[in-house]
């Protein structure tokens, strides 16, 4: 049977690639704070404990299962396609998502089977079982859009990544709030026609509230699931309708047929680091889950008067049932950590775009041209987070009320915390791509180990900081700054390690750095001038495209700005 002839895809270069992922994530974040907004306000802050809760104990499952495979597949497609074996790069994709489609699967049911024991015993929070039973499944279709994912990204091809994405958070934000928005309809109806929701007797609205909750939370997390359905029903269709951009006469020169066993067996050992480094990497959430609740009990029992002073008037919000520390967690994780996750998930794009590049150098032993791409994402990265992770720390305030207006509250609780993320944002930023690249460059256990020590410190780190009742969630972020900031020192010795060389000169951070503060500097006085006869949105998006303005003059006067890289012809070929 003879194989089908497509139209070749054009193939994409690192800078084209990135401005594809990064305008993608843009639209991406976008919608999901769109989606975040409105939930947040529906669900407030112990709704979106639960929501939260299902996250961190989905999190740790789905990298397990499904995170390690993009950069695993990617890695091995550039390799073979590099190497001319392009019949191996397709036995390789089929192999593989059969082989995950089933792994996903199996997970998918032991995370139903055992939510109810993890969400009573290991977190405290027995009401989220119904979220964590709504996402479940995402595991398993999340397995099959990876292997496709990774498949393109290593041809590197990344519309399909961009578009299967943007089709996931529209859908995410139409069946989203759209269920949530229903199921709270309908609980409304029940109780003003039955006094009760869902069958349980309500004595107060308040109650008939916190009754919800959970059911309103899990229909939310249903829409997330419906998204991936469609994304990944996408990614089958483009594939099958466009092909892959392989063509006939490059099927017929590639010689070399490895059998898929081998090639599965060497998938898994690729996947395998990766995996592990973001079991790791979430397992920060996981550990904030499971002792921010706890230390912020224990510094409440500490100095209760001090604590009821403190979050006087989260507690006159608390429905009978609802626990202050749930709240106070919900809020962080709800708000500011939705926030603080804006600018990593950017950066990251970069390495996942300067991913097949960087392994075709490996492969190819042609070191300066690994030492370059290295160089080129870490200026980008440190050009992009340095300023969002300063004027996160400077306009938190502005920031969540402009967002999250609705909840005056939870905003009070989290707003120094979110000061302190908006630092850490700028290692976190780093961390991410340079992961990437050490996978990508054959140094797969680098990134375990430093993820390991990195969640050793964030153990340590919470428990001393957050049980301080003067800190409480604040302390939160502050371990997750010293937690990344012990990271990112790590990575740059091994970067120091794989080039050779520093792997981006001082005086290039410098100048970002005070290109950064003065723009900064610039938003936050006019910010305090506009304030005062403008809408504070109003002012604060004034402030901001006036900060822009200064950081680009900034940055080309200190000759930091990284144009050249976008109108080098000759660079982008060669990436």
């Amino acid at each position: 049977m003879g194989i089908k002839k497509h139209k070749k895809l054009r193939r994409q270069g690192f800078l084209l690639a990135s401005v594809i992922l990064i305008f993608t994530v843009l639209f991406t974040k976008i919608v999901g704070m769109v989606y975040r907004i409105p939930l947040a306000n529906i669900l407030g802050g112990s709704g979106m404990a639960y929501f939260s809760s299902a996250y961190s104990i989905f999190m740790p499952v789905y990298a397990v299962a499904v995170s390690g495979i993009p950069p695993a597949v990617a890695r091995m497609t550039a390799e073979q396609c590099a190497l001319g074996n392009y019949q191996n790069a397709r036995r390789l994709r089929s192999a593989a998502e059969m082989f995950f489609l089933l792994t996903g699967l199996v997970s998918s049911l032991l995370l139903v089977v055992f939510s109810q024991p993890v969400c009573t015993y290991i977190i405290s929070e027995p009401l989220s079982r119904l979220c964590v039973t709504a996402i479940a499944p995402c595991i398993a279709i999340g397995a099959v859009s990876a292997v496709e994912r990774g498949y393109a990204e290593g041809m590197q091809n990344m519309i399909p990544t961009a578009v299967s994405e943007v089709i996931e958070a529209v859908v995410k934000l139409a069946a989203g709030l759209g269920f949530a928005a229903f199921v709270s309809h309908k609980a409304s109806e029940e109780f003003a026609a039955f006094s009760t929701v869902f069958g349980v007797r309500c004595a107060t609205a308040d109650e008939a509230n916190a009754a919800a909750l959970p059911v309103i939370a899990a229909a939310s997390v249903l829409g997330i699931t419906l998204s991936d359905i469609c994304g990944c029903a996408f990614l089958w269709l483009s594939r099958k309708i466009c092909g892959d951009g392989l063509t006939d006469d490059m099927m017929y020169m590639s010689q070399q047929h490895t059998p898929k066993r081998v090639m599965l067996k060497r998938l898994l050992q690729l996947a395998a680091p990766f995996a592990l480094a973001s079991v790791i990497t979430t397992l920060s959430g996981l550990i904030d889950l499971v002792t921010i609740n706890r230390c912020l009990e224990y510094s409440f029992d500490k100095n209760k008067a001090y604590a009821l002073k403190k979050f006087a008037a989260a507690v006159l919000e608390l429905s009978k049932g609802e626990k202050l520390s749930s709240f106070i967690y919900g809020s962080y994780s709800g708000m500011a950590f939705t926030v603080f996750g804006i600018v990593p998930s950017l950066t990251a794009m970069f390495g996942r775009s300067i991913l097949p590049t960087v392994s075709a150098a490996y492969a190819t032993k042609d070191k300066e041209k690994l030492a370059k791409s290295v160089n080129t994402v870490l200026t980008l990265a440190l050009f992009v987070s340095v300023p969002c992770g300063i004027g996160m720390c400077v306009f938190s305030s502005e920031i969540l009320r402009f967002l999250f207006s609705g909840r005056t509250t939870e905003i009070e609780v989290c707003t120094n915390a979110l000061s302190v993320l908006g630092l850490a944002s700028i290692p976190v930023s780093l961390c991410s791509p340079i992961f990437i690249m050490l996978q990508a460059a054959g140094m797969q256990k680098e990134p375990v180990k430093i993820t390991i020590i990195g969640g050793i410190v964030k153990l340590f780190a919470n428990i001393l900081l957050v049980s301080v009742p003067q800190l409480g969630i604040t302390g939160a972020g502050m371990a997750t700054l010293v937690c990344y900031t012990v990271m990112l020192a790590m990575c740059f010795a091994d970067l120091r390690k794989l080039c050779g060389k520093n792997p981006i000169q001082l005086k290039t951070v410098l100048c970002i750095l005070m290109a950064a503060a003065l723009s900064i500097e610039g938003a936050y006085l006019l910010n305090n001038v506009t304030s005062i006869w403008l809408d504070m949105r109003i002012s604060l998006i004034i402030s901001i495209l006036f900060s822009v303005n200064i950081y680009i003059l900034s940055a080309q006067l200190l000759s930091v700005m990284p144009k050249s890289l976008f109108k080098s012809k000759k660079y982008a070929q060669s990436t």
